[in-house]
């Protein structure tokens, strides 16, 4: 018998809203753009079969509701404080009890139908919208586009059978054509509303700009009294014209004489939708409608950037752990599993900003049993907080581009894991998925990003390097360079000496970092205890990657006569001395005998000197005890 599968939020509120006789359609998450041809739920509510279907295949989907006489119900939005305020004016200081919902900018009312058609309206009052008849809301638990969640202020669920408040007689008033005013004089101050509206009405017919201004200029000199002068109504015409259409109301269409009536759609004929890719939503290509707007930066809410390790991993963005096979990167990932799970401070003092959280683990190449659980014993991790993803026998293998992501998410939701790890990131590619195609590794990566956006997790993947060291450090990845280039932080594990019967020493750092500083450079040494952290190294993980492709290009078999001179240099200088020597002094004898930096770093590399550093005292170079004995 097949397991249960955890609910998916998303779906259970669509289903919900149906079963309350709403019209439910799905919607790109952070967007306002339906993922199917929406026209015919206008009309027809989907069944509970279809609105199934739909989040099997978009896990991620907001749950659109279609406003009108086909949900029963009108959606008033306060756009941020100026449409809170002004609405809270017009009904006596208190808003109607009945659905609230707040969204990422403002609030939505939700009222019922009043039996009669009632339009679309931008701007009924300054920031106050009306979505009625044709029109659609995002609903909870919808992410909006700036990363927040839509979400109940007062439920459905609190009310009466669902009982929602009527519709406020004066909004329908002010919402009406502005016919309804006939030929009366419009007095001061009701103005520049009236004129506005009227600026807006005419759009919606599709009017040319030419035509909308000769009309307003005209009713400005018939009906305003006074009359605005020619600069004031300059002003407002170009502001009542410039203003974007909410992309959830229907857009202008010329001989259409109220919004939301499109006449493609009453025929039956609805345009054909573009087509777009929709991997991001964790499905296959298919016929998607696509809407674009351009949003002014003002508009945009500032993230705060959340850190769970200062430059090396962030929450809500994908990191990624380059390194050869057997440099340490499962351990590595051990500890850091670790710490996360025990709130410990980070490998280079830091503290742990965010306390004891849980960390799951993907785990596609390590026996559970014989490795992983020893490698987190042994750093003392909390076992109780670190958690394997297993796949149920017989469901077959578990990959992160069709539907298993939208599953790990309702799966995990509960522990809020603050750092997710996938060992590696190719164990769990579909066969379909080319690792070396640019095109279709960014289609698995970026839904990657956006899930670490959606739990406020931190991922870091794990990925071997290719063997072509001729390639430069960003390119050292197995794969496309989609790899590196789409992770804001890029990690580099590279071993410096490994010996028989002494601890392998490697260091650990930052290749890349679009979001801030690059991660300093750390020492490691691994030995049958675990892993431990050697203090801060010199020597950057970009410069060794870069040192062995410059080694690469010198000519086959053979290292330069310039490497061979640093090698004996350090050679002599470090040679017999267990304590070393200051890092400074040796940097400055080298250059008095014309050794480069660059080439006294890869005899450096090449030789197994490490870096111990105490606080408060000058770095030293020590030659590794194998290096010596050869």
């Amino acid at each position: 018998m097949p397991p249960s599968i955890t609910p998916n939020p998303l779906l259970d509120a669509a289903l919900r809203y149906a079963a309350s006789g709403w019209s439910v359609i799905p919607i790109a998450p952070r967007a306002k753009t339906p993922l199917i041809p929406w026209t015919p739920h206008q009309q027809q509510r989907a069944t509970p079969e279809q609105i199934t279907a739909w989040w099997t295949r978009w896990m991620h989907a907001n749950v659109g509701i279609v406003t009108g006489a086909v949900s029963g119900l009108v959606v008033v939005d306060l756009d941020g404080p100026e449409g809170q305020a002004e609405f809270l004016g017009r009904c006596g200081g208190a808003l109607p009890h009945t659905p609230t919902v707040k969204t990422g900018r403002g609030t939505h009312l939700y009222f019922a139908h009043p039996g009669h058609a009632v339009s679309n309206r931008a701007g009924v009052l300054p920031g106050v919208d009306l979505r009625g008849d044709g029109g659609f809301v995002c609903a909870p638990p919808g992410l909006h586009e700036n990363g927040t969640r839509y979400e109940w202020v007062i439920s459905p669920d609190a009310l009466e059978a669902w009982r929602l408040a009527p519709l406020p007689s004066w909004l329908l008033d002010t919402a009406s054509p502005l016919t309804a005013l006939g030929g009366g004089i419009v007095p001061e101050g009701q103005r520049n509303e009236w004129l506005y509206r009227l600026v807006r009405s005419l759009r919606l017919k599709a009017l040319s700009s030419e035509a909308i201004t000769a009309a307003v200029r005209a009713e400005n000199s018939a009906r305003c009294r006074p009359p605005l002068d020619d600069g004031e109504l300059d002003s407002l015409l170009t502001h009542a014209l410039t203003q974007p259409d909410r992309e959830d109301f229907p857009p202008p269409r010329r001989g259409d004489g109220e919004a939301g009536q499109d006449a493609d759609s009453a025929s039956g004929l609805a345009p054909e939708p573009l087509r777009v890719p929709d991997e991001a939503m964790g499905g296959v290509a298919s016929p998607n409608p696509v809407r674009i707007e351009l949003i002014a930066f003002d508009t945009i809410q500032p993230v705060k950037r959340v850190w769970l390790w200062k430059d090396y991993l962030a929450i809500g963005e994908l990191s990624q752990l380059v390194g050869d096979g057997g440099v340490g990167k499962g351990y590595i990932c051990a500890d850091l599993a670790a710490r996360i799970s025990t709130g410990k401070e980070m490998p280079d003092g830091s503290p742990n900003p965010i306390g004891p959280s849980d960390v799951i683990i993907l785990e596609a190449e390590d026996d559970p049993g014989s490795t992983l659980l020893p490698r987190l014993a042994n750093q003392e991790a909390d076992l109780r907080r670190v958690h394997l993803v297993r796949v149920h026998e017989g469901f077959g293998k578990f990959d992160v581009v069709t539907f298993d992501l939208g599953e790990l998410e309702t799966v995990i939701k509960a522990k809020q894991p603050r750092l997710l790890i996938i060992s590696p990131l190719n164990g769990y590619l579909p066969a379909s998925v080319n690792p070396d195609k640019d095109v279709q590794m960014r289609r698995v990566l970026h839904p990657l990003q956006m899930f670490a956006t959606t739990c406020q997790t931190a991922i870091v993947s794990l990925l071997h390097v290719s063997k072509a060291t001729e390639r430069r450090a960003q390119h050292r990845a197995l794969g496309s360079v989609a790899y590196i280039n789409v992770p804001r932080v890029a990690l580099g594990a590279a071993i410096l000496s490994f010996a028989q019967g002494q601890p392998t020493r490697g260091i650990f750092g930052g290749l890349k970092n679009n979001l801030g500083p690059l991660g300093a450079t750390l020492g490691y040494l691994i030995d049958d205890h675990g892993l431990r952290w050697d203090g801060p190294s010199s020597l950057a993980v970009k410069r060794v990657f870069e040192q062995t492709h410059e080694s690469a290009t010198e000519g086959p078999g053979r290292p330069p006569k310039e490497l061979i001179k640093a090698q004996i240099f350090l050679a002599r200088e470090l040679g017999g001395r267990p304590e070393g020597r200051p890092g400074p002094e040796i940097r400055a004898l080298a250059e008095k005998q014309g050794i480069a930096e660059q080439t006294l770093y890869r005899a450096r590399e090449s030789l197994g000197v490490y870096t111990v550093a105490k606080p408060g005292q000058v770095e030293r170079w020590v030659l590794n005890s194998y290096s010596r004995e050869l």
